[in-house]
């Protein structure tokens, strides 16, 4: 097989193991300060409910994206080339995140589950969420959010007897087919994460990698090198050949800047590619910018 081609297939698996555990994460932070505003309108039930259907759908929504990121790193982990399937951290995250499975098929298959055990059971579509707030060394709000019609019926509660509280928020847990604690869940998360960086940093510690690139597109130029509806664009990055769907095809199309980030947002790299680059391609521009980037000291 290729080596460029191996080398690429790793990179993919890691940024797609990568971009899981942090969009599970950022969902898990959403979803915890969506549930604690919801849970001011228990404390002050006068307060107007304008936003409650925004907050209600908010909630929901992140719930069930940390289901499915969750669900999508384990597949990644279990065919990541390279990684040991047998590592005893890799098979207790396995084991400890084995719903995730079938509650993410029940959402992926909603008209079947509807037609079968959600009905038969008067389940919600798209389960109850429950959570504790705690308010004192004894006492805590078990808290509940149904989206969609309500109908009669028993819904779950969090059962708070013997559980360890931590502030502002805990237990989050979704009821569907399963009932899965979010709360767990996340932390199963992270203690993969920090085993991934341990193994191999070089792709799973340190800042998140992205890449931000833009063009500025003008009426002016040559007939000849005008894009027309349904042109497929592209920026060329590498060794790409220049041609149709690069920058190089289209003199009325320049690359502004290409800036490469972590995952805080502070900036590592800023190339500008001027007008008189347009005839260079792939790594021959960057390269060129680059140089005088580096000539210019920025």
């Amino acid at each position: 097989m290729n080596q460029d081609y191996e080398k690429r297939n790793v990179l993919l698996f890691c940024d797609g193991i990568r971009y899981s555990i942090e969009m599970a994460r950022m969902a898990y932070t959403r979803l915890s300060d969506t549930l604690l505003t919801l849970s001011t309108y228990y404390l002050k039930p006068d307060l107007p409910g304008e936003e409650m259907p925004f907050l209600t759908l908010s909630a929901t929504a992140d719930a069930w994206s940390i289901v499915d990121c969750v669900n999508r790193l384990r597949n990644l982990l279990g065919r990541t080339p390279g990684l040991k399937q047998k590592s005893p951290q890799l098979q207790l995250f396995f084991r400890k995140t084995k719903d995730v499975d079938e509650l993410r098929n029940s959402i992926q298959h909603l008209e079947g589950e509807i037609a079968g055990q959600y009905s038969q059971q008067k389940l919600f579509a798209w389960g109850v969420l429950s959570w504790l707030v705690p308010k004192g060394p004894e006492s805590c709000l078990v808290l509940q959010l149904c989206p969609g019609t309500f109908v009669e019926g028993i819904r779950p509660l969090v059962n708070p007897v013997g559980r360890l509280l931590r502030q502002p928020i805990d237990h989050i847990t979704l009821f569907g087919v399963k009932s899965l604690c979010i709360s767990g869940l996340i932390e199963d998360v992270n203690t993969i994460a920090g085993w991934l960086g341990q193994q191999s940093p070089k792709f799973f510690a340190g800042k998140l990698p992205g890449v931000f690139m833009g063009l500025t597109a003008s009426a002016a130029g040559p007939a000849g090198d005008r894009v027309a509806p349904g042109d497929v664009l592209g920026i060329a990055v590498g060794s790409q050949p220049a041609g149709k769907g690069h920058i190089t095809r289209w003199r009325s199309y320049t690359c502004d800047c290409i800036l490469e980030y972590n995952g805080e947002l502070q900036l590592t790299r800023i190339v500008r590619v001027c007008q008189k680059h347009a005839h260079l391609s792939g790594q021959t521009l960057l390269e060129e910018v680059m140089k005088e980037n580096r000539d210019k000291g920025t």
